[in-house]
């Protein structure tokens, strides 16, 4: 799921409590399930994924973290009770989502590419350059406009002196 999420994890129901973000939740909550990563959660446990919110930017999702990091215990167990109050894990259900929505992605384009109907575009040809032409082009446009004056100014001392 390659989207803006805060989280929290926890060791336990009503146990310690972990706080984060990540912009692709399923690989981050594999990461605290393993403890792949050294840090806070590692050290307590806080392996159960317990409570998440997409954001459609990670500023928003950011700047919702240091909300819920600033706020009280009682409130961050308050998120987690209103929407998941078994405190079960949603990892498995998280990755379950993901599957059905990449199943649903490849079946898609499965119907699209048997369908006689959709026609590929295909992006107009440019002329060809040799990768020489193309190389000259490129140092050029980026050469620091110094530089041009010294090769100028060595190639008409060189030429001057013979």
């Amino acid at each position: 799921m390659k989207r803006p999420c805060v989280y929290i994890m926890a060791s336990q129901r009503n146990g310690t409590l972990y706080v984060g973000v990540t912009s692709d939740l399923s690989r981050r909550a594999f990461e605290h399930r393993t403890g792949a990563i050294e840090g806070f959660s590692r050290s307590y446990g806080c392996k159960l994924l317990v409570w998440f919110e997409s954001h459609v930017r990670m500023d928003e999702a950011i700047a919702r973290e240091k909300q819920i990091k600033a706020g009280s215990r009682a409130k961050k167990l308050a998120l987690v009770e209103t929407s998941n109050p078994d405190w079960a894990d949603l990892y498995d259900s998280l990755n379950a989502q993901s599957m059905l929505l990449l199943d649903g992605a490849a079946l898609s384009r499965q119907k699209a590419s048997d369908s006689e109907t959709i026609q590929t575009k295909r992006p107009p040809q440019s002329p060809s350059l040799d990768r020489f032409a193309l190389l000259a082009m490129t140092t050029e446009r980026f050469r620091p406009p110094h530089f041009a004056t010294r090769a100028r100014k060595s190639a008409t001392v060189a030429l001057n002196s013979s």
